[in-house]
């Protein structure tokens, strides 16, 4: 129709299809009343329409189309868009197939009312929607949900009801969205079956959603992927993930909030976030910390990443490494809790300025399988890892750690090929008093050249004790504590050493040196240049056992 400006019909039902298409002139169409249609709806090819309006429509018997609206005469300008208009359809609707709006360039705002979809619901390069998206009441949509390269949205809100929700049957994406400030999915717990991906939304500054299950049973991921201005990811009902978590490359990233998550499929990441952020003070990273911790099928890494302070990490047991690595900020310590199990590496390496490492093991016989590594944190003051007995496959190494200055592993058991390094911290506590077995040709512990440096922060609480091993049993490297200079006293209960136990040019053991429990060693008992510089008139040298 050449001329018509305006449309508005009154029928509360039509049998067949709606359509609305290819009207030159037309800016708004109003069906104030229609509630049922029982074939299609297609509103297409309208040149300058900004206002579509069927508030009260509840049942599509297939499909709903929206499309190619409001052009205008993109030669000359596009079409106006009106304040005061915008997209609105339906109230609690139940759409047979499937709902798409898309490449419409004049509604103001979009407002779905929609209960249910029998397939996908799509909204896609649009060039409008400044007022935002709002979907509310939505329980089931039976195929992807997605959110797709619209240049103007500028907010989207997903609103579920409180109770019997079922969720999105396939992927949900919200990717591409170039002004988009904020999304929200929530008032309700639900599922997606299928891959969650909210990526390349270069604006999007907030993220709430309520999901509590993603990739189920498909073994989809959830990424959260390059969002350069995201500063809140909240996620904490998300409990089970069924393939891989990946939140990354969100450079202003500063609050993730992922602490109700228990089980990851494959791999759970949090990487190069944060990285413009110019100060982490008061911000965190919680993860799987609420409840029993997080089970992942392969690794968890939290790297290089710069906005936290605070890192809580709930890991109850990993399919491999467990590592955080290389990150900035930190300065308020990463926290472990919950650990049974790595089946693989347990590391904290290079991260620039984390203060502290608190890992809290849950289990009566934790275990990691391979090493627990601690190397070049350059402000690191303290590390505890304790709460339950720990059996290590490999090595304990806490290595090029310049402020160093308390090691405490009570609870560890035995490292079973690889034994204990510690070297070149600022060491001036040592607590592996539960140390019974460091078996094989690499067992044995290494305590070297630990002292003060330009770069170790000063602490005054600290011991000043080196308690190591309880009978312990030693393989071929024996017991080696050299160039030690911040210690008071050395506690060392060793049984069993298949080479030689040396304590040499440790400069101030003014509390004395203990070797206790001896019953066999193959090489050396060597104790010598040991100096202190104020001696307690009460230190001794005690060595004593069979």
């Amino acid at each position: 129709n050449a001329a018509c400006q305006r449309l508005r019909v009154t029928c509360a039902s039509v049998k067949g299809d709606v359509v609305v298409a290819r009207n030159q002139v037309l800016t708004n169409v109003t069906l104030p009343h229609l509630e049922r249609a029982q074939a299609a709806v297609y509103v297409q090819d309208n040149t300058v329409l900004n206002t579509l309006s069927v508030p009260a429509l509840a049942a599509v018997g297939a499909s709903v189309l929206v499309a190619d609206n409001g052009w205008g005469d993109l030669t000359v300008s596009p079409a106006p868009v009106d304040p005061a208009g915008g997209c609105v359809i339906g109230n609690g609707a139940n759409v047979g197939t499937w709902l798409r709006v898309i490449n419409n360039h004049a509604f103001y705002g979009l407002q779905l009312g929609v209960n249910s979809t029998g397939d996908e619901l799509r909204i896609e390069s649009n060039g409008a929607f400044m007022d935002g998206g709002l979907i509310a009441g939505l329980t089931l949509a039976n195929g992807s949900f997605s959110v797709l390269s619209n240049s103007l949205l500028s907010a989207l809100r997903v609103q579920l009801p409180g109770q019997s929700v079922a969720g999105i049957a396939g992927d949900c994406v919200v990717a591409s969205n170039d002004n988009l400030g904020s999304a929200f999915f929530g008032s309700a717990l639900f599922d997606i079956a299928g891959t969650l991906n909210v990526s390349l939304n270069r604006a999007l500054e907030q993220l709430t959603l309520t999901a509590e299950t993603v990739g189920l049973p498909s073994s989809d991921d959830a990424l959260v992927h390059l969002n350069p201005s995201l500063a809140n990811a909240t996620l904490r009902e998300l409990a089970q993930v069924g393939g891989s978590l990946n939140v990354s490359n969100c450079s202003s990233l500063r609050h993730l909030d992922l602490r109700g998550l228990a089980k990851v499929g494959a791999n759970a990441s949090v990487a190069g976030c944060g990285t413009s952020v110019p100060n982490a003070m008061e911000s965190e990273c919680l993860v799987g910390e609420a409840g029993g911790g997080m089970v992942t099928g392969a690794g968890a890494e939290v790297l290089e990443t710069h906005g936290f302070d605070v890192l809580r990490l709930g890991l109850k047991s990993t399919g491999a490494n467990a590592t955080v690595a290389r990150n900035g900020g930190l300065s308020g310590g990463i926290h472990v809790t919950a650990l049974s199990s790595v089946n693989g590496t347990l590391s904290c390496s290079n991260n620039t300025n984390a203060t502290a490492l608190d890992v809290q093991l849950a289990e009566a016989n934790a275990t990691i399988a391979q090493n627990v590594s601690i190397r070049g944190n350059a402000a690191l003051v303290s590390v505890v890892i304790d709460g339950a007995s720990l059996d290590v496959g490999r090595a304990v190494e806490a290595l090029d750690n310049p402020s160093l200055a308390s090691l405490a592993m009570s609870t560890l058991r035995s490292c079973r090929d690889g034994g204990v390094r510690c070297a070149r911290n600022a060491l001036r506590e040592l607590l592996l008093e539960g140390l019974t077995s460091v078996p094989g040709e690499r067992g044995g512990v290494e305590v070297v050249d630990n002292s003060a440096s330009s770069d170790a922060a000063t602490v005054t609480n600290m011991s000043g004790v080196a308690a190591i091993g309880r009978a312990m049993d030693c393989g071929s490297d024996g017991v080696l504590f050299r160039g030690n200079s911040l210690f008071t006293s050395l506690l060392l209960s060793v049984r069993v050493a298949n080479a030689s136990v040396v304590i040499d040019t440790n400069s101030d053991f003014r509390r004395g040196v203990s070797v206790a429990d001896v019953e066999l060693l193959e090489g050396d008992l060597q104790v010598t240049g040991c100096t202190a510089a104020a001696p307690d008139p009460t230190a001794a040298l005690n060595i004593s056992g069979a």
